[in-house]
């Protein structure tokens, strides 16, 4: 046993999947709590987990993920639906790094509890299905969501005067069983983002894009615009769920296209850094950029970086790469006064 303990030692974290060379069942919860003391990140694919050994995981596991990948033969579950995981938690009084779920694993009342929480530094959740719940992730007190939402579930309204704690924000609306007033409830959530203020990282992502005619393109930049302006301290923009919006095609008939509207605002953001389109091949880049516009982002703020969703900058490979290197090179000297 101690010899395993010590092979855990910066592993990268513990995988628990289908079939295991040892009897994780069988593990007393003062062996789980050694196990955690080597390992705290710890993966759980599949298992069903007794009161002693949840209150084990929810006291000493820094990184918790249930259900990361699919699995045959199982999934992760607790004897008393997460009561004990929750009641240790309350107690706990380090921080909890990251907890991400894929399958849920908590009975609804339980969940509840879980997000009232003061304690995570990030969490990862996926589409509740519980009206009453869809909301609270946004309130959680953390540092960092990556959440989706069932837009079937919100309203316009919901979003008015939400307090959404996160300063590093992914969200996805789903859309696939959403009303025709869906997109009314995207430009709410965006508006409120825009008066909160607050957020250093922000990705928004929608799901089954058949439905993007419910989206004006000019009204949804505009909105986007109120979000850069509104957040001062926003150094990442995540466009890469949204780059459909920015085609060159879609903007034609706009005064302003889309993509200028967001390219004005982020010229003037003195702490922006890094935007991200959903962009995966040449062809693409030729309908979304217009390089044009892009020189004259990199000419007028020196502090950004686009990049496609692969992290790789986005240029024309020659007149654009000068100015990432001028750029580079002027940041450098700035750090030097």
């Amino acid at each position: 046993m101690a010899t395993f303990l010590w092979s855990l030692q910066d592993s990268g974290g513990l995988y628990i999947r289908g079939r295991h060379l040892l009897d994780w069942k069988a593990f007393q919860p003062k062996q789980w709590r050694q196990i955690l003391q080597a390992q705290p990140a710890l993966h759980l694919q599949t298992g069903t987990w007794t009161p002693a050994q949840s209150r084990v995981l929810a006291m000493y596991a820094s990184c918790l993920h249930f259900g990361e990948m699919p699995v045959t033969g199982g999934e992760v579950a607790f004897h008393d639906d997460g009561m004990a995981f929750v009641q240790a938690l309350a107690k706990r009084k380090t921080p909890f790094r990251c907890l991400s779920v894929q399958t849920m694993p908590w009975s609804h009342e339980n969940l509840r509890r879980l997000l009232q929480q003061d304690i995570f530094e990030k969490l990862v959740l996926p589409k509740l299905e519980e009206k009453d719940c869809v909301l609270l992730p946004l309130s959680t007190k953390v540092d960092a969501l990556n959440y989706t939402i069932d837009a079937a579930l919100v309203q316009p309204e919901d979003f008015v005067n939400l307090d959404i704690a996160a300063r590093h924000l992914t969200i996805r609306f789903f859309l696939l069983y959403a009303g025709p007033d869906w997109g009314e409830s995207v430009a709410s959530f965006l508006k409120r983002v825009a008066e909160l203020g607050h957020f250093e990282h922000l990705c928004i992502k929608l799901t089954d894009l058949a439905h993007r005619r419910n989206l004006e393109p000019a009204e949804t930049a505009q909105a986007l615009v109120d979000v850069i302006r509104g957040n001062r301290s926003l150094k990442h923009l995540d466009l890469s769920g949204l780059d459909w919006m920015f085609s060159l095609d879609v903007g034609a008939s706009s005064a302003v296209p889309p993509m200028k509207q967001v390219w004005d605002a982020i010229e003037e953001h003195s702490e922006s850094r890094t935007v991200t389109l959903g962009i995966y091949s040449p062809d693409r880049i030729q309908r979304i950029v217009e390089y044009a516009s892009l020189e004259r982002l990199l000419s007028r703020n020196r502090n950004v970086t686009v990049i496609d969703k692969e992290g790789k900058r986005i240029s024309n490979g020659s007149t654009i790469d000068k100015l990432y290197a001028l750029n580079s090179f002027y940041n450098g000297s700035t750090d030097l006064i």
